[in-house]
């Protein structure tokens, strides 16, 4: 009888991991079942400690969990699950202790239930020293936190900390939950030097977003946002990654400042330079034929025919090849015969099957 418990409650955890719709657990025959653990602590205090406790199995541990977030949805009243419960699980995050990535989900549902709660203010600071990608699920789901969002508190906390490895590199790692983007737009926002990585990884945030949901309408929103972080803060990396975004989306709103980007620096600096270079000609190949594109062509044709780099002047063949304009055919031609670079001339000659 016990053996046939065991496998159900086994098969139950394997099926539903975590799940806060499951039965509680707390006084199950399973719990009775001899092993090397300890029992399973009762109270909602107990069962955070056993959390830590690396004697627990798999299974152990899904039912602590499952247990919590039942004691937590259940009881929301009882002053023990702010006082002692949160603090806690604070803690175990804070300190990276055993489970202490189930503790921050744990955290994400308290704060579901106490929304704006001051306790919640330690458990930001907790996680934005952890800053990868599951604390910044847990603080986007912490929501705001008087008049700022917790994940944007995290962010600037986690930047402000001068830390050796830059703590925006999680931000670009949330393309598959486009719910991110009001959050990314407002780091995108955030002024201040120190804050650049931040919005150079916001940029990449969007980026990776519309890449996995072409046509996303809260991604465009961020257009306006984007062109006014190229006004402020001119940065080689912001400038890149704004750059390249635009030239995915194809928003024409861009040709503009990429058209300026290129005439202010030419063809000489090399990440932000090809960036613009090959932005116009995937706006071009979205818009064919609008006259907004057109005013590029003078440009693209310069850096064919005279780029200090070769890798600009086939970056300008492959543009020209997207615009679809007739006019670009005799430099193209020109360049697949002429220029000094192979590499030129190659991506000069497949432009030209473009037409």
């Amino acid at each position: 009888m016990k053996k046939s418990l065991v496998a159900a409650g086994m098969t139950a955890a394997i099926a539903l991991p975590g799940c806060a719709h499951r039965a509680p657990i707390l006084d199950s025959p399973i719990n009775s079942v001899t092993r090397n653990a300890p029992q399973l602590p009762k109270s909602a205090k107990g069962l955070v400690d056993a959390l830590k406790d690396s004697r627990y199995d798999l299974k152990d541990t899904l039912d602590i969990e499952d247990a919590l977030y039942h004691y937590i949805k259940d009881h929301p009243n009882d002053p023990a699950i702010l006082q002692e419960v949160l603090p806690r699980l604070i803690e175990m995050v804070e300190n990276g202790s055993y489970n202490h990535h189930i503790a921050a989900d744990i955290i994400s549902e308290i704060a579901s239930i106490y929304p704006g709660h001051p306790g919640l203010e330690n458990a930001v600071l907790a996680l934005s020293k952890r800053w990868d990608v599951s604390a910044i699920r847990v603080l986007a789901k912490i929501g705001f936190l008087g008049s700022e969002h917790a994940l944007i508190k995290g962010a600037k906390l986690a930047s402000d900390r001068d830390l050796k490895e830059t703590p925006a590199f999680s931000l670009r790692f949330v393309n598959h939950d486009p719910t991110f983007v009001p959050m990314l737009i407002e780091v995108i926002k955030l002024e201040g030097d120190r804050y650049w990585s931040l919005r150079t990884d916001a940029v990449a945030g969007l980026y990776e977003i519309y890449k996995n949901y072409p046509g996303n309408a809260e991604v465009l929103a961020a257009v306006p946002a984007l062109i006014e972080l190229y006004r402020r803060f001119h940065t080689l990396n912001e400038t890149d990654a704004t750059i390249k975004f635009f030239g995915m989306i194809g928003d024409l709103r861009a040709v503009p400042m990429i058209i300026e980007e290129l005439e202010v620096w030419g063809a000489r600096w090399c990440r932000s330079s090809s960036a613009a270079i090959l932005a116009l000609g995937e706006i071009a190949s979205k818009n064919k034929g609008n006259p907004e594109i057109a005013k590029a062509f003078p440009v693209l044709v310069r850096i064919l025919e005279s780029g200090d780099h070769y890798l600009f002047r086939s970056d300008a063949a492959t543009a020209l090849g997207k615009t679809g304009d007739e006019r670009a055919l005799p430099a193209l031609q020109k360049a697949a015969k002429n220029d000094p670079h192979i590499y030129v001339r190659e991506h000069a000659g497949e432009a030209i099957k473009l037409f």
